[in-house]
């Protein structure tokens, strides 16, 4: 699975630690970034904050939230602090797996969608929308390239009836 969990865990600590790169990267988050259902739960703790984000605010946020993630891994986490001028770095690392993983996924849909005989073109409409979703998601222009490939890989697929 693509995931960088160092990297996620530095993120989250440079949110904590700098209202700078909370103030500049948090709207920029989504929990789909983050592999890890902790790191989920902390982002959107933090995003549900009305004001300072520290590691007490977070650890009240996510009781009130009903989630059991220990202190001790909030200041884990707090402690994987990285400089504000390389958080756009790490938060690219989280993007680029994010979407490694949205395609993973929607290649084993292809794949179950073969295997279960639906049409070309009713595996096509599935795609477009959920590229569609992904490329809102992300806010990327690399939706025809992402397009153009998966509808190759169909093709292929399907005049050797499923085998590459």
């Amino acid at each position: 699975m693509h995931c960088n969990i160092a990297a996620e865990k530095a993120v989250l600590g440079c949110l904590m630690a700098s209202p700078r790169a909370a103030m500049d990267f948090l709207d920029e988050l989504t929990e789909r970034d983050f592999y890890a259902w902790e790191h989920r739960s902390v982002l959107k703790a933090m995003k549900s904050i009305n004001g300072r984000i520290d590691l007490v605010t977070v650890s009240e946020q996510l009781k009130t939230m009903g989630e059991k993630i220990e202190n001790d891994y909030l200041a884990e986490l707090a402690q994987s602090y990285i400089t504000d001028q390389s958080m756009q770095y790490h938060v690219d690392i989280l993007k680029e797996n994010a979407k490694k993983r949205n395609l993973e996924e929607l290649a084993g849909d292809i794949a179950a969608s073969l295997e279960n005989g639906k049409s070309a073109e009713e595996i096509m409409e599935r795609v477009e929308k959920k590229l569609c979703s992904a490329d809102e998601e992300a806010g990327e222009e690399s939706l025809a390239e992402i397009a153009a490939a998966v509808y190759q890989d169909i093709q292929k697929r399907h005049l050797n009836h499923g085998d590459i």
